[in-house]
């Protein structure tokens, strides 16, 4: 990535479209600062590739480009604007074009294509092995043959690697989306080029308007507006210094307090009535579990999985995982009414994986309905999210009056996350200006065994963060 401290120019050799990549996706990491830089998902998850995008070498997924952006926006506490992504996106796909459009190019796609619907089906079946082991752990709790503590423990796992798993699915999906696109425009190009080639003038053999580019000169251009510069064989004799060349779009972005709802009714949509402020009894679970659309929802799996369809039964569950948080206590008791313990628990993981300020939401319904073994059970899911997820929802709690929640879920972090983790959350909390709440984890911290104690002080230590609950200042 970089070579004396610098980072390396891309080749002079290269196409100007794929040079305008790269400068873009190099003004950008350098706009992220290093400490970002090493934040960066996709940085971490494959530094050398990285490299190889940044000089111009390798082209990267659209993805890659849509995170770094994203990235960007979150450092500054912004949002993208559409108009800034689809720039981007603009960018990157005349980048493409250029790339795919080479002889030999569409049996490589087809390649890659084949190479990653390999790995979906991998992933996939994956997925499907740790939903079984899910399945087999609640049926062990339920048999008596594992503890609750360790049952606890083995879902935490698994949870993890389970999002992990849909994450890479995710990815995986996207990506096979996207070469599927350029393999179609790739035989497009290459069905032109054989055309020109095939006509004695350089002309499309076919349309008597095509060009040598293999583009309608019309193509794009609207009654009174001037097309403006193209990518193609004329591109090639400028220089970077040519102002006419395409220029690297830059980041325009909307201050997030817009994007947001103001006003009491948008606090209320996010959580309930902090604690102190409800008035009455919480409805018993035999109440909640009569809910018509919670009975609904749990005939319809018990019906699935009688006809022998469990595959439907499970996306149905998936499904009803992105209900309103509100509609949880109902659905969950509805669960355990009908015998469903394994299906509520499946609902809670996905629940787990939601954004923070909707778990935050969903913790707070549950909790005001008096379900708390379910919101332990959420809490105790959602510690295994990266440190600055967990921050975000021990924030989203404490700011609505849900401390006891917040600091369910900073206990299960020190006890069970490794120390780079917990410091990574002190250093989230800290950043967040929340003294209360991290005094309550290095209180936390001061509970553990005493060897990882004195892991996680070194990793507060390196980190340059306060090792106990006293050191906090604020």
């Amino acid at each position: 990535m970089e070579q004396n401290g610098v980072l390396r120019p891309p080749a002079a050799d290269l196409p100007l479209e794929v040079r305008d990549l790269a400068r873009f996706l190099r003004t950008l990491m350098t706009s992220l600062g290093a400490r970002a830089q090493q934040r960066t998902s996709w940085t971490l998850n494959d530094p050398e590739a990285m490299e190889h995008y940044l000089d111009g070498t390798y082209l990267p997924p659209r993805d890659v480009v849509i995170s770094l952006l994203r990235d960007l926006a979150d450092r500054r506490g912004e949002r993208l604007t559409p108009e800034t992504e689809r720039q981007a996106r603009d960018l990157h796909a005349r980048a493409v074009r250029v790339v795919d459009d080479a002889p030999g190019r569409v049996a490589e796609l087809r390649a890659e294509l084949n190479a990653m619907d390999t790995a979906v089906r991998r992933i996939a079946r994956r997925e499907q092995q740790l939903l079984g082991d899910v399945r087999a752990q609640q049926a062990a709790v339920q048999g008596g043959a594992v503890g609750h503590a360790e049952y606890r423990r083995q879902l935490i796992t698994i949870h993890g690697e389970l999002r992990r798993v849909r994450e890479q699915r995710s990815l995986a999906e996207t990506r096979r989306g996207e070469l599927a696109e350029r393999l179609e425009q790739a035989e497009h190009l290459d069905d032109t080029r054989s055309r020109r080639q095939a006509a004695p003038d350089g002309h499309d053999a076919r349309d008597p308007r095509g060009h040598q580019d293999g583009r309608d000169p019309a193509d794009g251009v609207q009654p009174g507006r001037d097309p403006g510069p193209r990518p193609g064989p004329a591109a090639a004799g400028r220089t970077d210094s040519d102002p006419a060349r395409a220029q690297v779009p830059r980041l325009r972005v909307l201050r997030r307090s817009a994007a947001r709802g103001t006003g009491r009714d948008a606090q209320r949509a996010r959580h309930p009535q902090a604690p102190g402020d409800v008035g009455g009894p919480a409805p018993t679970r035999a109440a909640l579990a009569q809910d018509p659309a919670a009975r609904e929802l749990v005939g319809s799996v018990l019906g699935l999985r009688a006809a022998g369809r469990p595959r439907e039964a499970q996306q149905l569950l998936w499904t009803a995982s992105a209900w309103p948080p509100e509609r949880f206590p109902a659905l969950l008791a509805a669960l355990a009414e009908a015998g469903q313990g394994g299906d509520a628990a499946v609902v809670l993981w996905e629940l787990s994986s939601r954004a923070p300020r909707e778990v935050a939401a969903c913790c707070a319904w549950l909790a005001l309905a008096s379900l708390h073994e379910e919101c332990r059970e959420l809490l105790d899911h959602a510690s295994s999210r990266s440190h600055g997820d967990v921050a975000a929802l021990a924030v989203g709690l404490a700011g609505a009056g849900w401390h006891r929640q917040a600091r369910v879920l900073l206990v299960n972090t020190a006890r069970l996350r490794p120390p780079q983790v917990v410091a990574g959350l002190a250093g989230d909390l800290a950043a967040a200006e929340s003294g209360r709440l991290l005094r309550e984890l290095l209180a936390a911290v001061a509970e553990v065994p005493r060897e990882r104690q004195l892991l996680i002080a070194a990793a507060m230590r390196t980190a340059g963060l306060p090792q106990t609950a006293a050191d906090v200042r604020g």
